[in-house]
């Protein structure tokens, strides 16, 4: 991992303004969610932000998909910080109104879905195949290092700055994007196209339809859909986790504000585990995807049997773990498997079906939650990812052994 953030120049940019970009994100959305909260004192005003951010994310999701691939995605990713930036430098400038808090928290995750699709097409086109793996865990790893500090960041600056001036922090946040823009413009530009399409005629204008079946098409392969199958469980069980868990932790006698000790051992799991991806990148795909999928499940339901503050922790961390080992493979897997000319639209398509299906999950946790226990909703949860991740094990199995048999035969045959 070291090696090719050390070796790969243009990767270390990509990753760099990633990094600013998604503290930025972070610092964005912890500011709305503080400033809201303060505002108006209410809880349901306060999740308006949430979803607010989730309706962009589920609107703007399959069209940053589709924009992505007929354009450079350096070009796409350079324009959605300058927009960025140009909204949170405007709201230091506009009244302090409720409207302009939902406004803006809906349009930053509108490019946050133009963004993301243009990241991992760029990643892909950066990156040899072989060394996908390391990328992804420098990535995860960011990830997690920005979830941990970018809240904190906001509410640092919060403290500092005197209640009336508490819009400053849009402006520092919008100075931030313009740096990841400069970043990724130092890049360079690039084709629209892979390589393996130059050179080829132009294409006809298709249906929106044709062109959604055809960058779906790639998701129906068995392995993938094992993968998304997974996920989609994931997403209804881990939903809510922070809220889960700080009813829970309070219902065991704990102060609530412990449930932040929890989150971060869970991130430092993550953080912990990528450093290690060329040593599980070992094992075997069905290894790698459904056993950290049923390892997840199991924490999770553990978590739900244990009031000890310690042993959480300890759960909390494997959890992060096998989260890491999931995400990375997955990603890995997808971004080799999946033609970088379809990329845009499958990426699109997954990002926002699973972000409709994390309404539901928040829908489910918070019902079962307040109608049986905060323990309950793990338990039930916990046990449904881990019973995915199990029976997930044999379906990709299965479908890696299918694949290696049809490959030799082709090799006799040709």
């Amino acid at each position: 991992m070291l090696e090719l953030l050390i070796k790969n120049g243009k990767f270390r940019s990509l990753l760099l303004s990633s990094l600013i970009s998604q503290l930025g994100s972070f610092f964005t959305f912890m500011l709305l969610i503080v400033m809201t909260f303060e505002r108006t004192q209410s809880l349901i005003s306060t999740m308006g932000v949430t979803l607010a951010s989730t309706l962009g994310s589920i609107v703007a999701g399959l069209a940053g998909g589709f924009w992505v691939e007929q354009r450079s995605p350096a070009k796409v990713m350079v324009m959605t910080n300058l927009l960025s930036a140009s909204v949170l430098i405007g709201m230091f400038f506009l009244p302090t109104t409720m409207t302009y808090y939902y406004i803006t928290a809906f349009l930053i995750a509108v490019f946050g879905a133009f963004s993301r699709p243009a990241s991992s097409k760029l990643q892909v086109m950066l990156v040899p195949s072989e060394q996908l793996m390391a990328s992804n865990a420098s990535r995860q790893m960011l990830n997690e290092v920005v979830r941990v500090f970018g809240p904190g960041l906001a509410v640092f600056v919060l403290t500092l700055l005197p209640k009336d001036l508490s819009t400053v922090g849009f402006l520092i946040d919008g100075v931030s994007y313009l740096i990841a823009a400069v970043l990724l413009y130092s890049i360079g530009t690039f084709d629209k196209t892979s390589a393996s399409d130059k050179g080829k005629s132009p294409t006809v204008k298709v249906p929106f339809v044709t062109r959604l079946k055809e960058g779906v098409e790639p998701l129906r392969a068995p392995v993938i859909l094992a993968i998304l199958g997974m996920f989609f469980f994931c997403i209804i069980g881990i939903t809510g986790f922070d809220v889960i868990l700080t009813a829970h932790i309070s219902r065991s006698g704990l102060p609530s504000i412990y449930s932040g000790y929890v989150i971060s051992a869970l991130s430092a799991g993550l953080i912990v585990a990528s450093f290690f991806s060329k040593y599980f990148s070992k094992l075997s795909l069905a290894i790698r995807l459904g056993l950290s999928v049923f390892g997840m499940g199991l924490g999770l339901l553990c978590l739900g049997l244990t009031a000890n503050l310690y042993i959480m922790l300890g759960f909390a961390f494997i959890i992060g773990v096998f989260n890491v080992i999931y995400n990375i493979s997955a990603s890995t897997y997808m971004q080799q498997n999946i033609p970088l000319e379809k990329m845009g639209r499958a990426q699109g398509f997954t990002s926002s079906f699973f972000s409709t299906v994390g309404l539901l999950g928040m829908g489910v946790s918070a019902l079962i939650g307040e109608l049986l226990s905060p323990a309950t909703t793990f338990l039930i949860m916990g046990g449904a990812i881990a019973l995915s991740g199990f029976i997930s094990v044999f379906t990709i199995h299965s479908a890696t052994k299918r694949q290696q048999e049809i490959g030799q035969a082709q090799a006799v045959n040709m």
